[in-house]
């Protein structure tokens, strides 16, 4: 007997292949069944006619670790559909923290929730507050460069000593074995400003040598774009390990006659072998270039609104891309950079995070002057086989986990 059966949907599995009218079937955590299950008997049904069912999206470039610690609902991400999201990017994690410089990380946060003390100091014990209080989405911890070189010699505007990088290569390394999936780099934001590339090198090499990858907010985004992204690939390549460039584009910027130079750059490295990606998210402005609007307590509409948005206008409206290929962008292929290799899809043996969702309606409302609105059209939302979104309702589950790598 099934737990939950999902009928009468048309199912996009993640892969990119085209939809197809297919019920799902879960039991405990995991999808068991995908086909006609119109005979089987289930604990409970989820009419899913008319509707599109798909794997649970992944948001590859989240800050959420800073707001999830009291926001453990995760309401305007999983009211999205996302079910699995990728923390400490853009060089900013909650650890590890030194005791040395442990005053300087509370005004390094990003947003400092009650609670948040720092009295952590490594990975391993941050992450298990996450597991202790529950979270309503997965979490997959990167780990900032600029934590690590605040940890190491606070923000110290110079080189790190041989001491210093390698404190930062040893708490790499450490973050590592206690389940981080990579390092994030924030080149525009002091302390990781100040850094040179060799020394990114460095501990880019422990986080490779514990099969992770690099996350990168590029060091420039104008007149100096290429060489921002030329050093991100020189990282990759020196660091061996799978690089992720952030911020190459955003629609209307000045750099948009760089863009076709940037890309050719990412195309020419993977043509070497090299792994090599590049991640946007679809709106006009960025948060770096709304600092005085978000100064007033406004997030960017982003946090709301990204995953309907690109479904609704891209994908439904627009057509810039099929339905298939956009659910793809935000499934399969982020899970396969992560190396989940039970997420991201829907068949059998897969972890049971599932969206459904009404591919004509499906919008996001969220703006710049009133971010805080949820998207429309998402109707259930489920993580680890437990729902939390029922017809558009969150249920007060937190079946989330802190995903660690195989």
């Amino acid at each position: 007997m099934l737990d939950i059966k999902i009928t009468g949907g048309q199912v996009i599995d993640g892969t990119g292949a085209p939809a197809r009218r297919a019920d799902v079937g879960l039991t405990g955590d995991r999808v068991t069944r995908v086909g006609d299950l119109s005979t089987e008997p289930a604990g409970r049904t989820i009419d899913a006619a008319g509707r599109t069912v798909t794997p649970g999206f992944i948001d590859m470039h989240s800050h959420s670790d800073w707001r999830l610690w009291d926001n453990r609902r995760a309401e305007s991400k999983i009211r999205q559909g996302v079910t699995t999201e990728v923390v400490g990017n853009c060089g900013f994690s909650p650890a590890p923290v030194s005791d040395a410089f442990r005053q300087e990380m509370k005004g390094f946060a990003l947003y400092l929730p009650a609670g948040m003390d720092f009295s952590w100091r490594t990975v391993g014990d941050y992450l298990a507050r996450y597991e202790d209080d529950g979270v309503a989405v997965n979490v997959v911890q990167l780990i900032g460069h600029g934590t690590l070189r605040l940890a190491a010699m606070g923000f110290a505007r110079r080189p790190p000593t041989a001491a210093e990088q390698a404190a930062m290569e040893r708490m790499m390394d450490e973050a590592m074995a206690d389940g981080a999936y990579g390092l994030a780099t924030g080149l525009i934001y002091a302390p990781g400003s100040y850094a040179a590339t060799e020394e990114i090198i460095g501990i880019a090499r422990r986080a490779g040598g514990g099969r992770g990858f690099y996350a990168s907010h590029i060091r420039g985004e104008g007149a100096t774009l290429l060489d921002a992204v030329a050093e991100a690939i020189r990282v990759g390549r020196e660091g061996g390990l799978p690089t992720q460039v952030s911020h190459v584009k955003a629609a209307g910027r000045p750099n948009w006659g760089r863009v076709a130079d940037a890309l050719a750059l990412i195309d020419a490295a993977r043509s070497e072998g090299l792994d090599v990606m590049g991640a946007v998210y679809p709106y006009t402005a960025s948060s770096t270039s709304l600092r005085t609007l978000l100064a007033t307590g406004k997030p960017h509409p982003r946090s709301y609104g990204t995953f309907p948005r690109v479904l609704g206008r891209y994908a439904r409206d627009e057509r810039v891309l099929s339905l298939p290929d956009a659910v793809w962008k935000m499934t399969g292929l982020p899970a396969r950079r992560l190396g989940l290799a039970d997420r991201g899809v829907l068949a059998p043996g897969a972890k049971a995070d599932v969206v459904v969702f009404d591919a004509a309606t499906v919008a996001d409302r969220a703006t710049y002057e009133d971010p805080h609105r949820y998207a429309t059209g998402i109707g259930h939302v489920l993580v680890n086989g437990r729902v939390v979104i029922a017809d558009g309702e969150h249920t007060g589950a937190l079946p989330g986990r802190v995903l660690r790598p195989a």
